[in-house]
């Protein structure tokens, strides 16, 4: 009784801190998301329990079987990232990607309407091809970029490999995995939400705070397809709780049946 009794004073401590950062937060213009439910380990040692985080991490092992699964896929990608303590506005790109490492992104979102990339090692070698939008494209050439350089990395967290599904659902499955084995955290349901016309399962992982342990992040939070399994959207939150990273893959068509013709510089559809 006096064990419970201490956890909802500092139950109700951390919840006051929270709805003050929270406050100071929004005075700085900053995305703070509400606190997660917090679970007491002892309180998973039931079956009942036990049985249910284990459903939940079944979510992710459908997702990375499922994914196994995908040769290659065609959506229309959106991200929103924080850069030097801001959250930039949301960009549109349409996306295709073939295993192992393929990619081609056309800009949607007006700041960036028609800039182009082609990463294809296995045919132009390490480096990216990159072709501005608008006025700019017309009158400067094709350059070839480092995927984890200065012009990729000026506004971007990730290089251009790591933009694909693969990458985030690996990082969301090594951390939500590796958190439950040393048991710091736990695996969410945070129930289901339909997005972009696709019902989906939300799971919510709360990882350490203390970021010297060499998580990812505070928190993540990812939506899963209900008919093909694979995550569709991510939420990543830093240790101030603060949005720093929003993916949506939409209208995802899966193994579409691309041909080298889909990576080729010369494709008539593209602008290289």
């Amino acid at each position: 009784m006096k064990h419970a009794t201490a956890r909802v004073k500092r139950f109700g401590r951390v919840q006051g801190v929270l709805a003050v950062s929270a406050a100071l937060a929004a005075m700085h213009g900053c995305v703070v998301a509400p606190a997660p439910t917090p679970f007491c380990h002892e309180e998973f040692g039931s079956g009942a329990a036990g049985e249910n985080l284990a459903r939940l991490h079944g979510v992710i092992d459908r997702a990375v079987e499922q994914y196994g699964k995908v040769r290659e896929y065609r959506c229309t990608f959106e991200k929103r990232q924080r850069i030097g303590g801001r959250l930039q506005d949301a960009q549109r790109i349409l996306l295709k990607f073939r295993k192992p490492m393929d990619v081609y992104m056309k800009w949607l979102s007006k700041q960036h309407e028609g800039q182009e990339m082609l990463y294809s090692p296995s045919r132009y070698g390490p480096r990216a091809l990159a072709r501005a939008g608008g006025w700019q494209g017309m009158v400067t050439p094709v350059i070839p970029i480092d995927v984890d350089g200065y012009w990729v990395m000026r506004d971007n967290i990730h290089p251009i490999n790591h933009t694909v599904i693969g990458y985030f659902l690996e990082v969301f499955m090594k951390n939500a995995r590796r958190a439950r084995e040393e048991k710091e955290s736990d695996v969410i349901d945070s129930g289901t939400e339909t997005v972009s016309r696709r019902r989906t399962r939300v799971l919510e992982s709360v990882l350490p705070s203390d970021r010297a342990k060499g998580y990812y992040c505070y928190r993540c939070m990812v939506w899963f397809d209900e008919e093909n399994g694979l995550p569709v959207k991510i939420q990543i939150y830093d240790w101030d709780n603060n949005l720093s990273e929003e993916y949506l893959y939409e209208k995802i068509e899966l193994n579409p049946g691309f041909t080298d013709k889909d990576f080729d510089r010369q494709n008539s559809e593209y602008n290289f």
